[in-house]
């Protein structure tokens, strides 16, 4: 199951990706993430290490999610076990005069029936969205 989303952002690909990587400041303006951390470094670096509880749908998840791509500041991304199954998500940033973010998020695996029970679609649909949303909100304060 992979689901996709992207916005536009009225602000400079720069002021965007700091955002994305102040990983520790994300409860403060998005509304989803009820905590984020790095566990291991302290950028969006591969290698390093991150803990997310981020609520989605009626639920919160959380997951210790391991930096496997990155890029600054046109791409990271991530992937963990997360309540029995696994989760890879892609943050893909693209600059035309105004940035453009693309959310892509991957359940694979053998749990990927548990996923769909307990994070349907739509769910992941309305976090992204609302992730997304905040970010823009954020970017062109």
């Amino acid at each position: 199951m992979a689901v996709e989303q992207s916005i536009v952002i009225n602000a400079p690909i720069e002021k965007v990706w700091n955002i994305i990587k102040d990983v520790n400041n994300w409860k403060s303006w998005n509304p989803v993430i009820k905590n984020s951390k790095y566990t291991v470094g302290d950028d969006l670096l591969i290698n390093n290490k991150l803990e997310i509880k981020i609520k989605s749908g009626i639920k919160t998840f959380k997951y210790n999610p391991l930096i496997i791509e990155s890029n600054s500041p046109y791409i990271v991304a991530w992937t963990g076990d997360c309540s029995g199954f696994h989760r890879r998500l892609t943050f893909i940033l693209d600059n035309n005069k105004q940035t453009t973010v693309t959310i892509i998020e991957e359940i694979l695996g053998m749990g990927t029936f548990i996923a769909k029970i307990l994070l349907p679609e739509s769910s992941i649909k309305k976090t992204n969205k609302t992730f997304l949303e905040s970010l823009k909100k954020e970017a062109e304060k």
